[in-house]
């Protein structure tokens, strides 16, 4: 029996997987969620996607985000971080195309790969992840073990700490053969991408004789090159001097440029989620009804009561200790007038009105201090730096000058702009070596040089801590309700209704004083309004029907309207107006360049060269650039590739008539050329092939694979089943 056959049947996650899926997907606290598996449809069965007509089943795409989902709940610090669903689809549903591609193009290129090949790279050459946890505490790979393992994973409890329960050991040997499985995966992935990248990289068609060749010549030639550069920017053209016929001829001779894929055109209106009147006025009674319940209590003990009633009425939030400075200054501001379990408010604040209660005040456990330092870096010679250091400290002491001036003056960290300033900070913040020199140190003493492993520092200590608060806050600001969201849909309900009907949307968002927008064009690789769900529902709708109306992050709730849609073909002459206009005035530009060089070239030849016109102009125009090679950006102009290749065309010492790049136009004189020989790009380029294709491999197969993803059939139905991806 094969070695994942046996952990397959032996691993509690080879079995009953999709009788869970449904619960796992419902329960997973994804508020984003449509109703897509409610249709009757079979978690088991159901398509998320295909491509090229390949099947890419919703079941497995739900467990691997699961999966990702659960992944980073374990490493997330913070509880309540927000989790981003969206992110996380998108980045498996990738993945899964991209293995259903790699699977397509390794069998046309008749690429197998076998269970016995991925367990002989299994035992044979594990990831450097999965051998991480194998190694001694010398951190030499320990193969025995691994193997041991590998091959039967219940050998995993031979070696697990013999002190812990049986039901964790368990657990860990069950986590070991989910983690086998996956790495199964992950090897077969990885060699079916070495073997296509072999495969592309031998059959000829990535990379052409011609392209090496350039590749060879732009990084062996080089010229000590005089010339006058003209850029076109420089020559003003105006929109009006470009006719119709001339952008309409234009457009028929690059026609095959003009390629667009499928678009389509939305009308929406965008209905604001925001608190109405009686909302604002709702949450003004809740803060007078606070208000008046402390201010016609006197004593503590009571307001501290009616506090908590209110926090559990109105969600306040409690701040456990922490050092004063941690604390909003604001805050601690009213917190220093009030006895503990008292009450303050209400405060104003741009995102509402807030009232605070102390909940505790101590002292001692924990400090803090408040320092600034000089940093003298020791480098090679560390008696000059200490005999610096201690310079410094002198002039420190018997100095009038301000401490922070001096670090502005001599320390060299990256505080020294602020004057050496460190801010707090609490035991376990700074290297031991400075933490014990300035918990040591009283208020406004200096000492030092300390050194540590930055350097040497003069540290002056400004003030010590150990003050801690606790505090509670109930904050009343205008919500939403329930009522005025209801109000929202049922009004953007009327909309959608009454446009089906065969009323105007601009008519209707006129009478009801609302503004319709209009997106341009968009295909369907692209967010609309940062939403590809909506991008997918304008796709799967036709021209003049009506979307639902929906929630969307920045812009509310959207009633959107497909008007126009664009097979793919040729871009409209109306659409590349703007881009044909700004490469026609480019040429004029370059016409009127071509003349302003043509008349200073007359003037440079008859004063014999470059060289010498330069000497006798000086008018700062005439530059001399040594060692120029094909990748040299013109000042005030950028790399001009035509600029580039043109200069390793002319002869040498013969000045060159001007010479019309793509950004400007040029008048060349190249002292000295040099340039590989036929012969020598014969002798070289084989093998400076083989280097260039081995330092380029991963572009050249990212590159293949953008072509071959962008020319596959992917069909993607995540819009049935979620909201956001």
């Amino acid at each position: 029996m094969g070695t994942f056959e046996r952990i397959r049947q032996i691993s509690p996650y080879a079995f009953g997987v999709f009788a869970v899926l449904l619960i796992a997907f419902f329960t997973i606290g994804d508020p984003t969620v449509t109703d897509g598996l409610l249709s009757g449809n079979s978690p088991q069965n159901a398509e998320i996607g295909s491509v090229n007509g390949d099947p890419l089943l919703f079941a497995e795409f739900d467990e691997r985000v699961s999966l990702a989902i659960e992944n980073q709940k374990s490493q997330m610090q913070d509880p309540n971080q927000e989790i981003n669903y969206a992110m996380i689809r998108n980045q498996v549903w990738e993945q899964m195309v991209g293995e259903l591609i790699m699977k397509q193009e390794a069998e046309k290129a008749g690429i197998r790969v076998t269970p016995e090949m991925i367990v002989d790279e299994m035992l044979n050459n594990p990831p450097d992840e999965f051998k991480r946890s194998f190694r001694d505490s010398a951190g030499n790979f320990m193969r025995q073990m691994y193997l041991d393992v590998v091959t039967n994973p219940d050998r995993l409890s031979d070696y697990i700490n013999p002190d812990i329960s049986p039901e964790e050991k368990q657990d860990i040997i069950n986590n070991f053969r989910s983690d086998l499985l996956a790495m199964e995966d992950y090897l077969k992935q990885n060699m079916i991408r070495d073997n296509l990248m072999a495969v592309i990289g031998t059959s000829g068609l990535i990379m052409s004789p011609e392209y090496a060749k350039k590749s060879y010549l732009k990084e062996n030639s080089s010229a000590d090159v005089w010339y006058i550069s003209f850029p076109a920017k420089d020559f003003k053209v105006d929109d009006s001097e470009i006719t119709e016929n001339e952008i309409e001829e234009y457009y028929k001779k690059n026609r095959e440029f003009y390629k667009q894929k499928p678009a389509r055109k939305l009308k929406y209106i965008s209905m604001p989620l925001e608190p109405s009147k009686e909302d604002s006025a709702a949450a003004m009674r809740a803060m007078n009804e606070i208000n008046k319940a402390i201010q016609q209590n006197k004593d503590v003990a009571a307001r501290d009561s009616i506090f908590d009633v209110k926090m559990a009425e109105y969600g306040g939030e409690s701040h456990e200790y922490d050092m004063i400075q941690n604390v909003d200054p604001n805050v601690y501001g009213y917190m220093s007038l009030i006895d503990e379990g008292d009450v303050v408010g209400p405060i104003r604040k741009p995102d509402g009105n807030y009232f605070y209660r102390l909940d505790g005040k101590r002292e001692g456990e924990n400090h803090s201090i408040k320092a600034s330092h000089i940093l003298i870096k020791e480098n090679n010679n560390k008696d000059s730096a200490m005999a610096e250091a201690k310079r410094i400290y002198n002039l420190v002491k018997s100095s009038d000058k301000d401490f922070a001036d001096l670090a502005r003056e001599y320390s060299v960290g990256p505080s020294a702009p602020q004057g050496g300033d460190l801010g707090y900070f609490a035991s376990g913040q700074m290297v031991p070596e400075f933490e014990k020199a300035a918990m040591a140190a009283d208020v406004n003493e200096v000492v030092g040089p300390v050194q540590t492993q930055f350097g040497l520092h003069i540290i002056k200590v400004f003030d010590k801590r150990s003050e801690e608060i606790a505090y509670s806050e109930i904050k009343i600001a205008p919500k939403l309700s329930n009522i005025s969201r209801n109000k929202i849909y049922m009004e953007a309900q009327s909309i959608l209704q009454q446009v089906n009907e065969g009323m105007s949307i601009d008519t209707i968002a006129k009478r009801l004083n609302l503004r319709v927008n209009e997106t341009g064009y968009f295909e369907k690789d692209r967010a609309i309004l940062g939403s590809r769900y909506l991008t997918d529902l304008a796709f799967n709708a036709e021209v003049g029907e009506v979307l639902k109306p929906e929630e969307y992050d920045r812009f509310g709730l959207v009633i959107a309207q497909v008007i126009e849609k664009r097979d793919a073909g040729l871009k409209a002459l109306e659409d590349m107006k703007p881009q044909i206009i700004a490469k026609l005035k480019t040429k004029k530009q370059l016409d009127l360049a071509e003349k302003a060089a043509k008349a200073k070239y007359e003037e440079v030849k008859s004063l014999g060269g470059l060289k010498p016109a330069s000497e006798i102009m000086q008018d700062g125009k005439t530059k001399f650039q040594p060692n120029m090679t094909p990748d040299f950006n013109v000042p005030g102009i950028g790399n001009d590739v035509v600029f580039s290749s043109l200069v390793f065309q002319v002869d040498e010492n013969k000045l060159s008539p001007p010479l019309k790049g793509e950004k400007g136009v040029y008048i060349v004189e190249v002292e000295n050329k040099s340039v590989p020989t036929d012969a020598e790009i014969a002798e070289n380029l084989k093998s400076f092939k083989t280097e260039l294709y081995k330092n380029n491999k991963a572009n050249i197969f990212n590159n293949w694979y953008v072509q071959v993803k962008e020319n596959a059939k992917i069909e993607d139905n995540r819009y049935k089943y979620f909201k956001e991806y």
